[in-house]
């Protein structure tokens, strides 16, 4: 990372050599005004007027010089600043990407028929991620709870009506009512029973 950092910075000095190189004359420019100032004031036998007024142009010359660097190096600037926002709600991503993932793992599971992995991820989308009614959650929770609500449903709704059909196997309709019953408990809404 650290050899990446500096060929990043190596890239940045490039890009931007014309810009430092103009800032480094503007540094110059107020180095030898000074210099001025300061052998003009020594001449003339500077009191505290003139120290005033050499403060008074210090500060002039370093907002000058502040509101060129801002000029200058703005765009760079907030685009780091933007990268940077970036990469924090990526790291945020990855960290919770077992949670983004839950649906699409929901969807994969039943395409497997492993109906008891199913249940387990809804009982822990439950635990983690279900907006409590006394705190409003973010919104991000709240629309991944209810996609994983969605297709949790729409599993039940699948194997209720498997169950239904007459052809199902005797050694599947258990495993099939254990599983309703289970999202049941769990009360995934629009459940029940028969």
């Amino acid at each position: 990372e650290i050899s990446h950092g500096t060929g990043q910075l190596k890239e940045l000095v490039k890009s931007n050599f014309d810009r430092f190189i103009s800032c480094k004359g503007t540094i110059d420019d107020i180095y030898v005004k000074l210099k001025k100032i300061d052998g003009k004031g020594a001449k003339h036998g500077a009191g505290a007027g003139s120290q005033e007024v050499s403060v008074v142009r210090l500060y002039d010359a370093i907002e000058a010089v502040r509101e060129s660097a801002k000029a200058t190096f703005g765009d760079v600037l907030s685009r780091a600043a933007q990268a940077e926002r970036i990469k924090s709600v990526s790291t945020l991503l990855k960290r919770f990407d077992g949670l983004f993932g839950m649906p699409s793992r929901i969807t994969a599971l039943a395409a497997d028929g492993d109906l008891e992995q199913i249940v387990r991820e809804y009982r822990k989308a439950n635990k983690l991620i279900k907006p409590s009614t006394s705190v409003s959650g973010a919104r991000v929770w709240t629309s991944l709870y209810q996609e994983v609500q969605k297709r949790v449903a729409e599993v039940y709704e699948q194997a209720r009506e498997c169950l239904e059909d007459p052809g199902v196997s005797a050694a599947d309709a258990p495993v099939i009512i254990l599983f309703m019953a289970q999202l049941v408990a769990e009360k995934l809404p629009g459940t029940r029973l028969h």
